[in-house]
């Protein structure tokens, strides 16, 4: 799990993988460690994610946009 997300320097981002909307204790974690904490919503345990969803949930974040900064320039 996050359980580590204690040890993060404050102001890092912590993205959760969820299904249970009632199981929050990452989220508060973060909260009390000075943490950006974001959830992505899953269907089940260990279900099957769709990549461009989670990437569009990500980018759709500006706080997080800039981490995946890329060029299409050809190489």
């Amino acid at each position: 799990g996050l359980s580590n997300c204690i040890w993060m320097r404050k102001g890092t981002h912590v993205v959760e993988l969820g299904y249970d909307k009632q199981d929050n204790h990452f989220e508060t974690i973060s909260k009390i460690c000075h943490l950006n904490y974001l959830r992505y919503q899953t269907d089940s345990h260990h279900a099957t994610v769709d990549i461009k969803d989670f990437t569009d949930h990500i980018l759709s974040q500006p706080a997080l946009r800039k981490y995946f900064q890329f060029s299409t320039a050809a190489q």
